[in-house]
């Protein structure tokens, strides 16, 4: 065997090994045809099916009426003109769909096993490293939701982290291919809120490197080229993807994180602090379960509460309930383990979907690598990991507060907690790159000795104290227990109490098998090949078991079951029938509209499902359709009806017809000015949209002379519908103000208007959040609304020139 092929064996096969691992964990979905029963993806779809209803004729969309009364597709299904690293993309993940379990894993997998490698971690360290990452129960969080760009987006950072490494070692040209590739990947995956903690991350590396370079005055000019690769890299990356990043900026400032016209929000540029940081963890309900998983009782979506008291009361007064209401007995069994989770944990009102476990042998070789690594990549994984954790507090944490209010972009995103994913990632790549210094015989025996002891005795320490004291609050939690009978309370209590004890123990006995073997190495009884084979073996046991209990069977379903999460009721078939080919439905039947995408499956919705709505739209819903400040649903049919609301799904068998629907075009007889923004929504509430439009006072001079009216036989219609452009025929004796059912976007933002063939003045907005347009009077004239956003055709160049320079 030649030394070129012995070398590269164990990386070929631990590459097999670690793709058969993602295959045997996911088996439902590999073997057995299954999908995972994800709600986010549930939702995607739903959001997705005009776009791909036009995909499969070959042809992309750029605006929808799928969701929220009509929206750009850009937050929907990602613009990618011009991109040529799709297909690269999609070759590492197999050319599988995002969304397949097994390879977004695999991904991560690699990017790590690649990441221990460029460190100089032995292989067999680097597997466990890598295995431990892919198979974390963040991931089985994301992958249960369905949030799969934000767990592909997380896997990528390893390569991003080498990518950095080779670049300030002197591979240049390498190290800046491996970040501009792995970047353009995370782009492709839209997920900017990983993307943009990543920049921490980034930006606190190449400090640390910097800083070391001049203070130690090393390799300074080396230091700043490798710098000024990962820049050009960085700007080839967002080049490649200049179609998506051009139309999310675009989008971003007209949407819930962009600015309202509203006074009371005047001057805010992001979104509100109670939006922004929900989802916050509290230190102790982040801090505890990275160590053992069970301490506060887990979470809604772990598998642990079976075989407790608490379960079997639970499954006894609700399993039959919930099969009676139509649930299969695996969605029955997962039901009743997450009521039951809502009583069993104990950290916060509100029960997370999963505790993310770093894992206790994680933690011991963590304090190791802390104690043991020398130089830049100890203080730039250190630092890197506590401002993860620290941003996965939330509001709870006085620095993000700060930067809330303070720092560039910072305020325009929410769910802070999801930065455990990308704490946990430093917490690895740590503590094998710790492990890996323990072995390291050029450094004195008794210097790795002292480490040795000091991290054990940390690590068992924390443990030990909280087997001791973990039920230091009487395992009460006063919001959650205050309306528990005594009798159920105490049950409750007993379950906590051992579900605590038991992980806590089972975290320590990890801990205490590693630790034995680290120190029968360094004392010279056995090798460390043996060594580190049994840490990844040890590490690969916890890590399964843990996410095991997340991913279980009853969670994958059938093709029949998938359709059935998504099929039509009664009222969608009577609506179906409709010969209309354009009006919108609300299904108030399912709850808040505003978080529904299911009826996009069959209607072209006046809700949705998407963090990112158009602010006109957010503020219209909460002000005249859903607001739990002024008592709930509020169903304002005049409101409804400009929107061309011609249904209303109130029951599941018949469809409630709105009476006030305007259509999707009409001529008014009158025109109210108001001064601001405030009182154009104001004036909705009683306005009759058919009859009456209300204009800022801003747009007087275009409407100026114009008597709209006086034609009894003027009329209006659309007479093709096409998402990206609508054709309407008009005929009026007299100049007429035209109003449209669309929601208003800015015309400099894609939307141009043509009369006869011919380019025409642009619309403007009215009744706070649709079109009107001032017509000339004509008989049978043919006026276009056409959706051509002029960023992505720049995109297309930019991503073009990008992609190939990676």
């Amino acid at each position: 065997m030649n030394d070129t092929l012995k070398r590269i064996l164990p990386h070929i096969g631990s590459l097999i090994l670690m793709f058969l691992i993602c295959c045997f964990f996911f088996s439902p979905y590999v073997f057995d045809g299954k999908e995972l029963s994800q709600y986010d993806m549930t939702q995607v779809r739903g959001a997705q099916t005009e776009v791909q209803a036009y995909k499969e004729k070959g042809e992309n969309i750029n605006w929808t009426n799928s969701m929220f009364s009509g929206m750009p597709t850009y937050q929907i299904q990602f613009t990618r003109a011009g991109n040529m690293l799709n297909k690269p993309f999609y070759l590492a993940l197999l050319y599988q769909p995002m969304k397949a379990p097994h390879t977004a894993a695999f991904l991560g997998m690699m990017f790590m096993y690649l990441l221990m490698l460029v460190m100089r971690v032995d292989w067999k360290l680097g597997l466990g490293a890598a295995v431990t990452f892919g198979l974390s129960t963040y991931n089985m969080d994301l992958f249960q939701a369905g949030h799969v760009t934000k767990q592909l987006c997380v896997s990528l950072i390893p390569g991003l982290l080498a990518g950095v490494i080779l670049a300030m070692r002197g591979r240049y040209l390498l190290g800046a291919a491996l970040f501009g590739l792995t970047l353009g990947f995370q782009l492709i995956t839209g997920h900017l809120q990983i993307i943009y903690y990543c920049g921490f991350l980034i930006g606190i590396g190449i400090l640390i490197y910097v800083i070391s370079a001049f203070k130690h005055q090393e390799n300074v000019k080396g230091v700043l080229m490798g710098v000024g690769a990962i820049v050009v890299a960085t700007l080839l990356a967002a080049g490649s993807n200049s179609a998506q990043l051009l139309t999310t900026s675009e989008y971003s400032k007209l949407s819930q994180r962009g600015t309202s016209e509203l006074a009371a929000k005047a001057g805010q540029d992001g979104l509100d602090s109670d939006y922004g940081f929900s989802y916050s963890l509290g230190f102790k309900e982040a801090l505890m379960p990275s160590i053992a998983p069970n301490y506060y009782g887990g979470g809604a979506e772990h598998n642990t509460t079976e075989g407790t008291e608490t379960y079997k009361l639970v499954q006894r007064q609700m399993y039959d309930g919930f099969v009676s209401q139509g649930m299969t007995k695996e969605e029955a069994k997962l039901r009743v383990g997450k009521v039951t989770a809502q009583q069993i944990y104990w950290a916060n009102d509100f029960t997370p979907g999963v505790s993310v476990y770093f894992g206790a042998i994680v933690w011991f070789m963590f304090f190791l690598g802390i104690i043991l690594i020398r130089g830049p990549l100890k203080w730039w994984y250190a630092a890197g990991a506590l401002l993860m954790f620290n941003f996965s507090l939330g509001g709870n944490s006085p620095i993000n507060r700060f930067l809330f209010d303070y720092f560039p972009m910072f305020n325009k995103f929410r769910a802070m907690s999801m930065a455990m994913g990308m704490a946990h990632c430093m917490w690895i790549v740590l503590a094998f790159l710790g492990v890996q210094q323990l072995f390291d015989k050029e450094r004195p025996i008794e210097e790795r000795k002292r480490g040795f002891f000091i991290a054990a005795g940390i690590t068992g320490g924390i443990l030990l104290l909280m087997l001791v004291g973990g039920g230091g609050t009487g395992y009460s939690f006063s919001g959650k227990d205050a309306n528990m009978q005594p009798q159920l309370l105490d049950m409750v209590k007993d379950d906590r109490a051992s579900l605590q004890r038991a992980d806590v123990l089972r975290s320590l006995f990890f801990v205490v098998v590693v630790a034995g073997l680290l120190y029968v190495y360094l004392i010279g009884k056995i090798k460390p090949l043996i060594v580190a084979l049994a840490i990844t073996v040890l590490s690969f046991l916890d890590t399964w078991t843990a996410s095991k209990r997340i991913m279980v069977p009853e969670r994958f379903i059938s093709e029949a079951e998938q359709t059935q999460e998504v099929r039509k009721m009664p009222a969608d078939e009577k609506i179906l029938a409709d010969p209309d080919p354009h009006f919108r439905v609300i299904n108030m039947f399912n709850g808040n509209p505003s978080a529904d995408a299911k009826p996009s499956y069959f209607h072209k919705n006046v809700g949705g499902y998407h963090a990112a709505k158009l602010m006109l739209f957010q503020e219209l819903m909460d002000e005249y359709i859903v607001n739990r400040q002024k008592g709930g649903v509020l169903e304002k049919r005049n409101v409804l009806g400009m929107l061309n609301t011609k249904y209303i799904i109130k029951d599941p068998n018949t469809p409630f017809p709105n009476p006030e629907a305007c259509g999707n075009a009409w001529f008014v007889d009158k025109i109210t000015y108001v001064k601001n923004a405030d009182q154009e929504l104001a004036a909705l509430d009683k306005l009759n949209p058919k009859v009456e439009a209300v204009v800022q006072e801003k747009h007087k001079q275009y409407l100026s002379g114009l008597n709209p009216g006086g034609d009894p036989s003027a009329s209006i219609r659309l007479t093709n519908y096409h998402p990206d452009k609508l054709t309407y025929e008009y005929s009026s004796s007299k100049e007429q103000l035209a109003m449209f059912s669309e929601m208003y976007y800015p015309p400099g933002k894609g939307w141009n208007t043509y009369l006869n063939g011919e380019p025409f003045d642009p619309f403007i907005k009215a009744d706070f959040a649709i079109r009107a347009l001032r017509l000339p009077a004509g008989q049978k004239q043919v006026l276009e609304m056409r959706f051509e956003p002029s960023s992505v055709s720049i995109g297309r160049i930019f991503g073009y020139i990008g992609s190939l320079g990676i």
